[in-house]
C-alpha cells in the first residue's frame, strides 16, 4: 500500500474562501523527506506551503514546521505559519489557544483570540534595521519615476524574514506598479532582502489604514497575495518613524491580483526595544491525501 501524508487547503488573511492567501498546510510530515517537500510545495505552487514535521511538546503545544516556497525553503513567513497553528488548533491539538511553531528562524508564539476563535495573532522576531537604498535603483525595478516614492526612506527591515520597505506616495503610484523580474533578481543577489514591499497611506477601503503590495521573484512569487512577515517589517519601519509608543492598522493586500486579504498589525516600543504582531483570519477550503515517496 502506497504511503499517504494528509494535508490541509486554507485561504489565510481573510474569511472568505477565495480570498487572501493560498496555504497547504501537511499536518504530518514526519515521513517527507526535505527534497520532496521541494517537489511537493514546487507541484501545488502555492506562494508557500508548510510542513509540521514533528510534535516537540504536546502539554505545552510545541511543534516543528519546515515552510517552502515553490523555489526554495525559507527561514519565517508569515501566512504559513497563521494557518499551520489554525489547523493545530482546530485538529491536532484542540482548544490550546498559546502555539508555539518552532522554525529555522527561532520559536514564533501564536494566539488565538475572539470569541469566535477566529483570530490569530504571531509574535515576530524583534525587528532589525538593515540597508538603505538609492531610489533610482527601487523605483527602476518597480516601473516607477521617482517623484511616485514617498519622501521616505527605502530601507531593508526583517522580523523574521528581510524585506525592502518602499513607501509609495498615493495609491495610483501602487497600482501602477510592474515588477522587473529580470532587474528585481539581480539586484538583490548578495543582498539580505529578496523581497519587496511596497505601500501607500492611502487605503483600499474605509477600514484599512494602509495599502501593500509584495513583491518576491527570487522565492518563485511574482507578487504575493498577503504576507506576514513583510506587513510584520512594515509595522515596525512605521513605528521607528512615529513619535508614538503604539500603532494599530489594518493593510490591505492582494487587490491587484484578485485575492483581497486584511492582516491586523501592531507594534510596540519599550525600552528601546520593539515588539511586532501580525494577525489574521482563516477560510478552510478543504482537505486530501497526498501518495509520499518520490
Amino acid at each position: 500500500m502506497r504511503k499517504t501524508a494528509p494535508y490541509r487547503l486554507l485561504d489565510v488573511f481573510t474569511k472568505e474562501k477565495y480570498c487572501g492567501n493560498p496555504l497547504a498546510v501537511f499536518a504530518d510530515a514526519s515521513e517527507i523527506s526535505a527534497e520532496e517537500m521541494q517537489k511537493v510545495a514546487s507541484e501545488i505552487n502555492y506562494s508557500e506551503t508548510a510542513f509540521v514535521t514533528e510534535c516537540n511538546d504536546r502539554d505545552a503545544n510545541r511543534w516543528s514546521v519546515r515552510i517552502f516556497t515553490p523555489r526554495s525553503e525559507v527561514p519565517f513567513a508569515g501566512h504559513p505559519l497563521i494557518g499551520t497553528a489554525g489547523v493545530i488548533y482546530s485538529s491536532l491539538n484542540p482548544g490550546k489557544r498559546k502555539i508555539f511553531l518552532e522554525t529555522i528562524s527561532g520559536t514564533v508564539e501564536i494566539f488565538v483570540s475572539g470569541e469566535k476563535e477566529n483570530l490569530l495573532w504571531m509574535s515576530q522576531h524583534e525587528p532589525e534595521f538593515g540597508a538603505v537604498h538609492e531610489k533610482k535603483d527601487i523605483s527602476e525595478i518597480l516601473s516607477l519615476n521617482q517623484n511616485d516614492l514617498a519622501d521616505l526612506p527605502v530601507q531593508d527591515v526583517s522580523t523574521g524574514l528581510p524585506c525592502t520597505v518602499v513607501p509609495v506616495k498615493n495609491i495610483l503610484s501602487l497600482k501602477k506598479i510592474k515588477i522587473k523580474k529580470d532587474i528585481c533578481l539581480e539586484y538583490v543577489k548578495g543582498r539580505n532582502a529578496k523581497a519587496i514591499l511596497a505601500f501607500s497611506d492611502e487605503s483600499y477601503n474605509s477600514r484599512q489604514n494602509v495599502s501593500v503590495r509584495v513583491f518576491a521573484p527570487y522565492y518563485g512569487i511574482d507578487e504575493d497575495a498577503a504576507t506576514g512577515s513583510a506587513n510584520g517589517c512594515l509595522a515596525a519601519y512605521k513605528l521607528k518613524l512615529s513619535d508614538q509608543n503604539t500603532i494599530n492598522l489594518i493593510s490591505g493586500q492582494g487587490y491587484e491580483i484578485a485575492r483581497p486579504s486584511e492582516l491586523y498589525l501592531n507594534a510596540s516600543r519599550a525600552a528601546d526595544r520593539i515588539q511586532v504582531k501580525v494577525g489574521g483570519e482563516i477560510a478552510e477550503t478543504g482537505e486530501g491525501f497526498w501518495y509520499i515517496g518520490l
